[in-house]
């Protein structure tokens, strides 16, 4: 028997859209999961677990979650249903009332990375400050509640979205950051 869940998105539809899972993750309601989204792969807001698909989708039709980003859930069903309500009261999104209510600390996820990757692969041109604020991130460590926040100040086109998104591969989760 599979196992399906619904999932929203942080756009301005009240869809759900259901994908399955393969068994080795550990998806659950309240978790983010990243999942192939039109063209390209998007964070989802797991809202709902069913055991069998919704009328008029096939088994062929539904895609798999590629990743479950959390490993405990963000949002308890309380949550969900507050969420559902901040929808109908502000006229957004399930999805969008979701994002907007996730600590900021847990608004950006970064892969774990081998150690000076940044600085060893030909491909990458940073400059030296760039390099050094990557080096101040990774150096930081996880010895305090606010170890995994910074703050990059630069005028625009000064380089922080390339330490942030592109050296870092960091996957940003709300386009506000």
């Amino acid at each position: 028997m599979s196992v399906y869940y619904d999932l929203v998105f942080d756009i301005p539809t009240e869809q759900s859209f259901t994908y399955k899972i393969d068994e080795l993750l550990k998806a659950a309601v309240g978790k983010r999961a990243m999942v192939p989204f039109g063209r390209r792969e998007s964070l989802g807001y797991i809202i709902s677990e069913r055991d069998e698909l919704p009328q008029g989708i096939s088994e062929e039709s539904v895609k798999n979650i590629r990743r479950v980003v959390d490993d405990d859930e963000l949002f308890d069903s309380k949550n969900i249903e507050l969420a559902k309500w901040m929808a109908g009261f502000y006229f957004c999104s399930t999805g969008q009332a979701l994002s907007a209510m996730i600590p900021s600390g847990k608004k950006i996820i970064v892969p774990d990375l081998p150690d000076d990757e940044y600085e060893s692969s030909p491909s990458l041109s940073i400059s030296d400050e760039q390099a050094q604020a990557l080096r101040v991130i990774k150096s930081a460590g996880t010895g305090s509640e606010h170890s995994n926040m910074f703050y990059l100040f630069g005028i625009t086109g000064s380089g922080k979205t390339e330490v942030l998104s592109v050296q870092l591969n960091i996957c940003l989760i709300s386009e506000n950051l």
